[in-house]
Parts: structure tokens; sequence; C-alpha cells
């Protein structure tokens, strides 16, 4: 059976990472202990669009407020959009520089943490791992990427 050009299996799995994705990024924000000076920007981007940006702001910039960010994971809803030319590339890099150049300027501890999943992805755009991940170096901007890989149809959980 097929949704949206994917097989109905590979659409459900999309949907539990992105639930997953969800409740891990709705535990942090509300355990953790956010001082005034920390600040969080949390954007999404999908496979392949070439539109630039490459990412897609969900909480309209920085923010320290709990409340603000958690209603905006809350009410984020995942693109069901099948990119049927070069269905295995992804900007993540190109949306991992651009957060980077966000980063740059600002002061004091900053990271960037990236959550994605699927098949294992070509870059699809100009920026390449090494160059974003040599640029972070330089920058001194920590870059954890947590990739769920598809296998046998089983999606991540969370607790």
């Amino acid at each position: 059976m097929e949704y949206l050009g994917i097989s109905e299996e590979a659409s459900v799995i999309h949907e539990k990472i992105s639930d997953f994705t969800k409740k891990t990024l709705l535990g942090f924000f509300n355990t953790a202990d956010i001082s005034t000076q920390d600040r969080f920007a949390i954007s999404t981007f999908n496979r392949r669009t070439n539109t630039n940006p490459a990412s897609k702001s969900i909480t309209n910039g920085f923010s320290n407020d709990r409340y603000q960010l958690i209603q905006s994971i809350e009410d984020y809803q995942r693109s069901s959009q099948y990119y049927q030319d070069f269905p295995n590339r992804s900007d993540m890099y190109t949306a991992i520089r651009e957060g980077l150049e966000q980063l740059a300027p600002l002061k004091n501890t900053k990271a960037i943490i990236v959550f994605t999943s699927g098949y294992s992805m070509k870059n699809s755009g100009a920026d390449s791992e090494v160059q974003v991940l040599l640029k972070a170096q330089q920058l001194h901007i920590p870059v954890y990427i947590f990739q769920y890989y598809y296998r046998s149809g089983v999606a991540p959980e969370a607790e």
C-alpha cells in the first residue's frame, strides 16, 4: 500500500520517529533547569527541498521561555511530503551550516543537536559533511547528530 508515494510501513516509521523526537524534546524542556541566560532555537528540515533556507524555525528564533518552547514543539506538525526526485538525499548539512551561521556571533556556550532518521542519506546541497563539520570545529561549536537508521520496521520508543 502506498501513502504519499511511500509505503505505509515507511510512513508509520516516520511518524514514530517524529513522535520520539517530540517526546525527547518535551522531556528535556519539562525537566531541565533552564536559567534566564539559556536560550534555545528549534528548527526542522526535511529531506531535499532545494529551497533557501534549508531549515525552518519552529520557535521564531531563540527563547528561554520554557512554556513557549514546549508549545512550539507540541504545535509542530511533521511534513509528510515525499520527494520523488532524489528521495535518498538530504539538506541536513545545509541546515547545520545555517545553524552555525546563527550561533557564530553569539557569546557563551553553544551547540547544535540534530535528530534525523530514515535511510542513510546522501548530501544534496552545496554543503558537504566535511566542510560543515570543519566549520563547526573552527567556530568551536559542537554538533551532535542522533541518527536513527531504518531497520526491520523498528522505530525508537520514548519513555
